[in-house]
């Protein structure tokens, strides 16, 4: 693997990551509205 393909490929999974955060946040704070 080159050094290349590891840096975009930590990128992939950081921008996946935050996304999913993201997510759970969104989806924690609807719950938070209805309750």
């Amino acid at each position: 693997m080159t050094v290349d393909e590891r840096v975009s490929l930590y990128g992939k999974v950081k921008k996946y990551t935050k996304r999913k955060e993201q997510f759970q946040n969104e989806e924690s704070m609807e719950r938070f509205r209805v309750s």
